[in-house]
């Protein structure tokens, strides 16, 4: 007596192997979204800070003259500013009466002995071009639609005196 071997319903097989391939695509695309989340997070932390941007162009403010934060003295500065793009240049003239404005509140509040010392140390430097970029960033465009860094590079002191 022969035994018959049963094989079962030929569409059984046709559903595990369509589930097996629902969940295999399921599982690919969670992935690839999860990868493409994690490289987007990455782009957007870089830090344009760290990267060394070329001066290509320099802007020249008129002369600074305002009291220390302790009313014992006075600086007085005359400031270059080096720029990445030369249309910064056009951002800042139409913009100086900010410029002038952040920089003159970084210079005002700080003392006699601290504007020496920031001096020395380039504190103070970096504290006005970043405040410059940061106040300046919703004016100079560029960036990823245009591949252009547009912003302040490197401030220099043509004077600097404190009395």
């Amino acid at each position: 007596m022969a035994e018959e071997v049963k094989t079962g319903n030929p569409m059984v097989k046709y559903l595990i192997f369509g589930i097996i391939g629902v969940i295999s695509i399921i599982i690919v695309t969670g992935i690839a979204y999860g990868v493409s989340k994690r490289v987007l997070n990455m782009q957007n932390q870089v830090n344009t800070e760290e990267l060394i941007i070329p001066e290509k162009a320099t802007y020249d403010l008129d002369e600074f003259l305002v009291p220390t934060s302790d009313n014992n003295g006075i600086i007085k500065v005359k400031i270059r500013l080096g720029v990445s793009e030369i249309e910064v240049n056009e951002v800042i003239g139409n913009k100086l009466g900010l410029v002038r404005d952040v920089i003159n509140k970084i210079l005002v509040r700080i003392t006699a002995i601290e504007a020496i010392n920031h001096f020395r140390d380039e504190v103070l430097q970096q504290e006005i071009k970043l405040a410059l970029n940061k106040e300046l960033r919703p004016y100079l465009g560029g960036g990823v639609y245009d591949g252009k860094v547009r912003k302040v590079v490197k401030v220099y002191f043509l004077d600097f005196l404190v009395q």
